[in-house]
């Protein structure tokens, strides 16, 4: 199920880059409706990468590179 849900996630995360970049370029609407939708897709997509990484890190039990240990210290 863990892997079933991490290919859903990654595949979630490139139809969104693919939309953004598609709405960035794209000249079938007006710009003042493209570029803020390109933005909620790209912001949209980087949320899904970052809980396909860090289920990785977490479910998978991949070793966290230490130059990433920053980013889960708690204070």
């Amino acid at each position: 199920m863990l892997v079933l849900k991490f290919i859903v996630l990654v595949i979630l995360f490139l139809t969104f880059a693919g939309l953004a970049d598609y709405l960035y370029h794209g000249k079938r609407w007006n710009k003042w409706v493209r570029f803020p939708l390109a933005v909620v897709c790209f912001v949209i997509g980087l949320e899904l990468f970052q809980m396909a990484v860090m289920m990785l890190f977490d479910d998978f039990g991949v070793p966290m590179p230490s130059w990433m240990e920053w980013l889960m210290e708690e204070e």
